[in-house]
């Protein structure tokens, strides 16, 4: 729990008495806490320009920064150490307060801060504060819409809300270059074995990285379910420049590289080998699935299948043909023994 999130849930638990608090022992605005007065009246149908522009620039201020509270309702002045609350001025009809301030959260900043919390707290003759919790963005930055055509991205500075200057969004926000992996698989070596009438073919997986910069921490993980009858499947690990961290059973692989391996833009490294041998009356569609990534890189999801019927068919076109196939031949009939399906997560 952070800060702002601990001043929200001690304003909830303690209610008015914690707004008595705050003026008795003049609370001073401060990173994570800001008091405001409305500007709004009773009357009104929509919120006030001012109390408009106040709310965006804290969604945005707060938002891109740690996170933050707005105690709608107190007054404050300046004081030695800043800001201080000073006096309740509790609104009228809070309830109705707050539903405005819902009505206009989501178009408060571009993008929307979607976790924005609105609490009221009802005094005994019914008037009452709203508490604003505006928790630390993870889809900044947020730019503040505040109805006058000043579209400024705000931080937190001390007790108040200040533009974010070019060099400071750059710092904050700015994106580095980052790597880009491309999961490749090979099929190779097409055979016929005559004594036990099994056919054998290989492929083995690789990974390149397409980005700009290096690519760190890469791993691969690989699932072979279900597991069917009269398909034999054998691995290699291919690369000990790799330095795996490996986790491997029969239908599973997880590998990992260590901290001192690093992919450049443009390498490839070959991971791991697979052997498959097929034999007459397979039972079941076969399906290796899995996933390859690295540190901030987002994965790569894959699958590599064919269904029973398919290779059926395939195991008795090789039986039937093998003695007349080309090179070519061969390497196309492998291609057709697996499909593939690669998609990123944000497909």
């Amino acid at each position: 729990m952070n800060r702002a999130e601990y001043i929200f849930k001690e304003i909830l638990k303690n209610k008015e008495s914690a707004i008595d608090n705050f003026i008795l022992n003049l609370q001073f605005e401060n990173l994570f806490l800001d008091f405001k007065c409305i500007a709004t009246q009773d009357s009104e149908k929509a919120l006030n320009d001012s109390d408009r522009k106040n709310y965006a620039k804290a969604i945005s201020g707060f938002g891109n920064s740690e996170g933050g509270v707005i105690v709608w309702g107190v007054g404050c002045k300046q004081g030695a150490k800043g800001d201080v609350a000073t006096d309740k001025q509790p609104i009228g009809n809070p309830q109705k307060f707050a539903s405005m301030l819902e009505s206009i959260t989501s178009g408060s900043t571009l993008p929307p801060h979607n976790n924005v919390r609105n609490e009221v707290i009802v005094t005994d003759d019914g008037k009452g504060f709203i508490v604003t919790f505006v928790p630390k963005s993870e889809n900044t930055p947020h730019q503040a819409i505040t109805g006058d055509k000043k579209y400024y991205y705000y931080i937190r500075v001390g007790s108040s809300f200040e533009p974010a200057p070019h060099s400071v969004l750059a710092g904050m926000f700015g994106r580095r270059p980052q790597p880009k992996l491309c999961f490749c698989f090979h099929t190779i070596q097409l055979q016929l074995n005559q004594s036990d009438q099994s056919i054998k073919f290989s492929f083995f997986i690789t990974i390149e990285n397409q980005g700009p910069s290096l690519a760190h921490l890469l791993y691969l993980t690989l699932k072979i379910a279900p597991k069917p009858e009269n398909i034999h499947v054998k691995y290699n690990l291919l690369s000990d420049d790799f330095n795996l961290t490996k986790a491997i059973s029969d239908l599973c692989a997880s590998v990992v590289s260590d901290n001192s391996f690093y992919l450049p833009p443009n390498g490839i490294v070959h991971i791991i080998k697979y052997e498959i041998d097929l034999f007459k009356n397979i039972d079941d569609d076969f399906a290796l699935s899995g996933s390859v990534g690295a540190e901030n890189c987002p994965p790569i999801l894959f699958r590599l299948y064919n269904e029973k019927d398919n290779l059926n068919a395939l195991y008795n076109e090789i039986i039937t043909n093998y003695d007349t196939y080309k090179k070519d031949q061969k390497d196309e009939i492998c291609m057709r023994l697996l499909k593939s399906e690669i998609f990123t997560n944000a497909d």
